[in-house]
């Protein structure tokens, strides 16, 4: 338990430090928009989806607090949005269905498609 704990100060102590030093990037930088998160949920469970974004050469931008996505839930009957987040958005599944969640930044969509059993 103590390795665990320590770890995590150790840990937050590298993103503090990462994050203060850093160059923070904005939305302009963004030139692609992927979405990581599960592709099947049962009904009434949770899950995150996270925006992960890319620069002009591909490049994760690893500093991204100014860049915001636009989310939308193709069918709010099958998934809602529990708490927008920014980056990220926790969902959570409502009844048996096939839905599509899109991120947007700038005019870069991308979409994921969440099958729900």
């Amino acid at each position: 338990m103590k390795r665990i704990i320590f770890g995590i100060i150790i840990l937050s102590l590298m993103f503090l430090s990462c994050s203060s030093t850093a160059t923070h990037r904005s939305s302009a930088d963004c030139a692609t928009v992927l979405i990581n998160g599960p592709s099947v949920l049962t009904v009434g469970e949770t899950a995150v989806l996270n925006a992960v974004f890319y620069d002009k050469e591909n490049k994760i931008i690893k500093n991204c607090k100014n860049i915001t996505p636009v989310w939308n839930i193709g069918d709010r009957s099958v998934i809602i949005i529990e708490k927008d987040l920014g980056s990220c958005i926790k969902i959570k599944s409502m009844k048996r269905g096939d839905c599509c969640v899109q991120a947007s930044v700038n005019n870069t969509v991308t979409s994921l498609a969440i099958s729900v059993k």
